[in-house]
Formats: structure tokens, C-alpha cells, sequence
């Protein structure tokens, strides 16, 4: 899945940066041992938007635990190292991509962070000897199971994927009060795990569901569904969960002139595409963390100055992606410290669950915990975009 988005210029992939992957930092100095932190990301193809903002928060993150001095372990010394993959969006390029790291002991993995491939992937770790984050919206459904033992997942779904859409739904009814909500996904799990969500939660605050349908996932042409929306007139249309279909689908509405709905970004969507859409005045995107870019957080000051240090630029609109996985690496790097292993996984994944220790590190982003299941819990914030002016809740 995949679950969860920026200067205005709206470019996705830029406002997340080039970055170094794996390097030991200079405030680092020299580790003992490299400890390989495998990256298995769609850095290409249909779910770029997504893979590569969730490989550069990796290599941010690791980065960043190198600058910090790394881990000390019985007075051995050890930073991160990177190990780079693009699996292209394509499940078999990401199981070969599993398999490699597990044949290659690379004993922690980041990704697929997109949930059609890291299902593929993922079972073909099953039985392997790995941690793994995901920020695929299916590994909500994974973690906590005895086949997940050490997965864990950084993406705060509220009690899960349809707690996620219920709180996105809900946060649209009373922004919007709409009456009359249209539904356009793709046809895959993910689009109908967000339909039937957002169906069922808007229909649950007295919002009527007048349309509610799937497109393929190589559709291109989305002006015959534009034509069925307007005649509808919905008050709010969903669509998503990706960038590449959204884009597509507000230049065929702004075609048609079909500019008066809110368009609400089901979760996974950024707000790149509505900056390209001035026309579209009503907007909402659910953002899976916070808005790096909002100088009102006076939390994420730590956080924008390390940025600003490792992407040589302000985080933008977009930038909130780069905390994807940030927190996750640091805590644990802490957790292997606390702990006093780096090998002992269900150690480590003990103490990443239970001790508050691995919560204190520098330029800490969101106030992110995991539970016993593995399942990570913040604050999320929606993002509103109204007449050109954003406003944030949650």
C-alpha cells in the first residue's frame, strides 16, 4: 500500500532531495563495523512518487544515526551502512531484491514501503532471519501475527487501515459538510480497502455515497469517470491513492470544468498534484506524518535545521515523506544500544517496543512509539488547501 505526500512548486521527489545513502557521517568519525541496513524501494516506475521520498528518508535516517556517533556495543563501535535497491515497482524485481538481502545477511530491511509489492516480497522473507519497517498499508495487517514476528510498521493508521480512513473521512465531513461524496480508485486491494472505508464512514456521518468505482491501474484516460462525476454533483470526490492517478484525473475535471467539489486525496496521495490545479480551489490531503514545512511546529525546529544540513535546502510542502522512516532508524539505533546487541533481533525488537529510552535521540521528529503488535502510533495531521491557503488539523 502504501499507504500516506511539498516551495509550492509541488515536485515530489525533489523536495525530498538527492542525499548521500550510508555514508559515515564526518561527526560520526570511524565505527569498528558497518552494520548494513537493506533498502528495497520503488525508486522507479509507477510508484516512484512514493519509493523514492521512502529510500531518501532511509538514507536521511541513516545519516543522521552516523553524525550522532553510531551505536556502542561492549565497547565495539558501529554505524549504518546502505544497501541500495530499486525494485522498480515490479514484485518480482522486489522478491529477488528480499531474497539477495537474505542470502547477503542483510539482517535489517526498509521497504517495499508500497503494498502490492511488498506483499510478494515479504512472503518470500517469511521464515528468514530479518527486521523489517514497511510503510505498505498492508503490513498494518501483518504486524502483531506470529509469521511477523519482527515486522514492524511505521505508518500510524489509527487502529489501523480503516481507523485511518474513518479519521480522514471524518476530518472532510466536518471541514466540507458535504452531503452528496464521490469515490474513484483503482481496482486492486488497496483501492478497495480505502473505498469500502471511506463508503462506509461517510455514510456513517450522513454523507450520502453517490458513486463509488474502480479504474484499472494502466487507465489513462479518466475522461469518461470525470463525465459520470459531474453529472453526479458530488460535494467532496476521492480519489487517489497514488500521485500518478490523481494528476490524470484533475486535469480531465479541469477540462470539464468540474472544479466546484473538495477533492480528497485518500490517503498515500501528496499534495503535489492539487498545486498543479489552480482551478481546483477545495482540497485535502491526509498526511501519514506532519508538515515539516510549517513554521508554526516549533517541534520539527531540530528536525528542519538536520534537513536544511543533510538535503543543503528548507524542506518544502512535500517534505513530510522524508520523516517516513527517520524516526523508525533512529530508534533503532537506540534500541541496539539499549539492548546491548546488534544481533539479536528479537532483543532489539523487544527493547524498540518497550523501553523509553529509545525514544531519546537528537532532531526527533514525531512523538512515535510502537506496540506490542509493532504498530507504530503519532498524531497525523490533514492538510487543507482552500482558495491557495493551507491550514493544518490533527
Amino acid at each position: 500500500m502504501t499507504l500516506l505526500p511539498v516551495a509550492l512548486a509541488f515536485t515530489l521527489v525533489a523536495a525530498c532531495g538527492s542525499g548521500s545513502g550510508g555514508s559515515e557521517a564526518a561527526a560520526g568519525g570511524d565505527f569498528d563495523e558497518m552494520i548494513k541496513i537493506g533498502i528495497n524501494e520503488s525508486v522507479t516506475g509507477p510508484a516512484a512518487s512514493n519509493g523514492a521520498p521512502f529510500r531518501d528518508s532511509a538514507r536521511f535516517a541513516i545519516d543522521q544515526v552516523n553524525a550522532d556517533g553510531g551505536i556502542t556495543v561492549d565497547g565495539k563501535r558501529y554505524g549504518f551502512e546502505a544497501v541500495e535497491r530499486d525494485n522498480e515497482t515490479d514484485p518480482q524485481k522486489a522478491i529477488g531484491i528480499a531474497q539477495e538481502f537474505s542470502r547477503d545477511g542483510v539482517r535489517f530491511v526498509l521497504g517495499p514501503g508500497i503494498s502490492s509489492v511488498f506483499s510478494p516480497a515479504y512472503e518470500s522473507m517469511q521464515g528468514t532471519d530479518a527486521l523489517v519497517f514497511s510503510a505498505a498499508g498492508v503490513a498494518t495487517s501483518l504486524v502483531g501475527k506470529p509469521e511477523a514476528q519482527n515486522l514492524f510498521s511505521p505508518i500510524n493508521p489509527q487502529a489501523g487501515p480503516e481507523g485511518l480512513i474513518k479519521n480522514a473521512a471524518d476530518a472532510a465531513a466536518e471541514k466540507f459538510r458535504p452531503t452528496r461524496a464521490a469515490i474513484l480508485l483503482p481496482n486492486d486491494p488497496l483501492g478497495e480497502l480505502h473505498g469500502n472505508g471511506f463508503k462506509t464512514a461517510f455514510e456513517a456521518a450522513g454523507v450520502q455515497v453517490v458513486y463509488n468505482e474502480r479504474f484499472g491501474a494502466d487507465t489513462v484516460d479518466f475522461a469518461p469517470y470525470v463525465t459520470q462525476l459531474k453529472a453526479l454533483n458530488p460535494d467532496v470526490v476521492v480519489v487517489g491513492p497514488l500521485d500518478r492517478w490523481v494528476e490524470p484525473i484533475l486535469t480531465e475535471a479541469t477540462a470539464a470544468g468540474f472544479t466546484t467539489p473538495a477533492f480528497i486525496g485518500s490517503p498515500g496521495v501528496s499534495q503535489a498534484p492539487f498545486g498543479k490545479f489552480p482551478a481546483v480551489t477545495k482540497a485535502m490531503v491526509t498526511m501519514v506524518t506532519r508538515a515539516v514545512d510549517n513554521p508554526a511546529d516549533t517541534s520539527l525546529d531540530a528536525f528542519r535545521t538536520a534537513y536544511k544540513a543533510h538535503f543543503e535546502k528548507d524542506p518544502g510542502p512535500s517534505s513530510f515523506w522524508s520523516l517516513i522512516y527517520f524516526d523508525s532508524v533512529n530508534m533503532l539505533a537506540r534500541s541496539m544500544q539499549v539492548a546491548g546487541t546488534v544481533d539479536d533481533l528479537d532483543a532489539i525488537s523487544r527493547t524498540l517496543v518497550s523501553s523509553p529510552e529509545v525514544t531519546r535521540y537528537p532532531a526527533r521528529a514525531l512523538d512515535l512509539t510502537y506496540d506490542e503488535k509493532h504498530q507504530a502510533h503519532y498524531p497525523i495531521q490533514h492538510q487543507f488547501i482552500v482558495d491557495g491557503q493551507r491550514s493544518y488539523v490533527g
